[in-house]
């Protein structure tokens, strides 16, 4: 979980646009399984 919110993170910052900030989160959340 570390590693992937690493990544989220990561992902975060080089991505400055929202609408790709959000379709990331949204993936992550699937992803886990679990949506925020």
């Amino acid at each position: 979980m570390k590693l992937r919110k690493k990544f989220l993170d990561f992902e975060y910052e080089e991505v400055l646009d929202i609408r790709t900030r959000e379709l990331i989160r949204v993936a992550c959340a699937v992803a886990v399984g679990c949506p925020d």
